[in-house]
Formats: C-alpha cells, sequence, structure tokens
C-alpha cells in the first residue's frame, strides 16, 4: 500500500485531534531496510512524515531546520516519556557534542521549534532540570 502525502492528509481531518496513527511500510524488504526512515506519525493536526522528512501543522507544511526536524520526530516518537537533556543532545546531536560546551543549543532549538508548531507548542513540555517531553495532553 503507497499512501501519497495528500492522503495522509485527508485522513489527518478525519482523525479526531489527540489520535495517534503510525503509518509502516507495505513490504517487508522496507520494513527491514528503513523502518524508521518511512514511519509517518500522525496527530490530528500535525503530521510527521519521516519517509519525506517533512512536517505539516493544520495541513500547511513547515519548513524546519534538519535539527529541529531530528529533534521533533525524536520528542513524538517517545510520546508522553521524558528524555533527559543528555539523552537528547546524544540522539540528536551525537556523543561528542557532549565532550564540548553546550550552552544553551538545546533551548534555542526547543524555542524555535514550539514557534513553528504555534497552537501546538504546548505539546512540548519543559521537565525542568531534567528534560523535554512531547505530550498528547494539552490545550490546543
Amino acid at each position: 500500500l503507497v499512501v501519497s502525502t495528500e492522503e495522509i492528509i485527508r485522513l489527518a481531518q478525519s482523525v479526531r485531534a489527540g489520535d495517534y496513527v503510525i503509518f509502516k511500510p507495505a513490504s517487508v524488504k522496507d520494513k527491514e531496510l528503513e523502518a524508521d526512515r518511512k514511519l509517518s506519525l500522525l496527530s490530528g493536526e500535525m503530521i510527521i512524515d519521516t519517509g519525506k522528512r517533512t512536517v505539516f501543522i493544520d495541513n500547511k507544511e513547515v519548513g524546519v531546520t534538519k535539527k529541529e526536524y531530528d529533534l521533533l520526530t525524536l520528542l513524538a516518537q517517545n510520546l508522553n516519556i521524558v528524555l533527559t537533556r543528555k539523552s537528547i543532545y546524544t540522539q540528536v546531536w551525537g556523543e561528542d557534542y557532549l565532550r564540548g560546551n553546550t550552552g544553551n543549543t538545546l533551548d534555542v532549538h526547543i524555542k524555535r521549534l514550539r514557534a513553528h508548531l504555534g497552537r501546538h507548542r504546548k505539546a512540548i513540555v519543559t521537565k525542568r532540570h531534567v528534560g523535554y517531553l512531547f505530550t498528547d495532553d494539552y490545550s490546543k
């Protein structure tokens, strides 16, 4: 089954806000070779298409940087799980990045990502002195 971005958007319009659907690759070969890359996460009005590395908010494509995309995808794939700052840095920027002065890099990227999410910005929750989580339980 091949699903176009337009079909995903139409499905998104029919799903209740807060519902999550995961689209998986159709072939076994794709599943084995590219499962993570091909997954698409859907939340009513927010779509992360990992096959095309695109983000849609309210059916409009949002231009995010590579790091913003990687960060959003990491958070969304760990729905309602607190990720520590160290874990995020390691998975998004790499282990070597932690050896240097990380400064406020993560905070700046989170701020920019929230700006892209607009009315959905509260989906990214700060856990003070710990890290961040992506939640589907927020007021829009």
